[in-house]
């Protein structure tokens, strides 16, 4: 389970599939945990992660399968759900179709997440978090890692671990690339609480 962020105190919570049954998540009020205000029920889905925005209103769901029946992917499946708090919408963001998603994280300041998603070279999209549009593609790149500085203005797009390393530095307030550089042996990166370091 994970409770959000901010005021609302909404709290999710995840249950595995079972005997056929689909996987489900529910978001329960804080202050009636018998009543169900948003929930999605989905199949192939073992294990999830939830991820709330920076102010609680909705929540990403990226479920994974240790096993991909395609045969497309040795490392499983991934999904990834689009759910309102308040239950007034949710979607399907990335199929297991779509191919793997490498990573997807919230903006620490704005209503809004970055998703890299699909086969090498992957795609990098930007969405809003009231309704779930794209709105920006920073196209299909060799990358993995999405790091976002801590006041949501700059975000690092890296192909670390199995990857080159090859990392591209994003201003998001004008959709601009700063600069690229390659970082080998990269496996971890992190901003500088200053926002100005990596």
């Amino acid at each position: 389970f994970e409770v959000a962020p901010g005021r609302s105190n909404w709290i999710a919570a995840f249950v595995p599939e079972k005997k056929g049954a689909p996987a489900m998540v529910k978001i329960y009020a804080p202050d009636n945990l018998k009543q169900v205000v948003a929930q999605k029920s989905f199949f192939k889905a073992q294990d999830c992660e939830l991820m709330w925005n920076v102010s609680g209103s909705a929540l990403l769901v990226k479920t994974h399968t240790d096993v991909d029946l395609s045969g497309q992917s040795y490392f499983g499946t991934t999904n990834l759900y689009f759910l309102k708090a308040n239950g007034d919408h949710d979607q399907i963001v990335i199929s297991a179709d779509e191919g793997p998603v490498q990573d997807v994280q919230w903006s620490p300041r704005n209503n809004e997440f970055l998703v890299i998603s699909g086969m090498m070279p992957a795609e990098a999209a930007l969405y809003d978090g009231a309704k779930c549009k794209k709105k920006f593609v920073f196209g299909k790149v060799k990358r993995n890692t999405v790091t976002w500085n801590p006041f949501g203005r700059f975000c690092v797009l890296g192909g670390y671990g199995n990857l080159a390393g090859d990392t591209d530095f994003w201003d998001i307030s004008d959709q601009s690339l700063m600069t690229s550089t390659r970082l080998e042996c990269v496996t971890q990166c992190a901003y500088a609480p200053d926002g100005e370091h990596v």
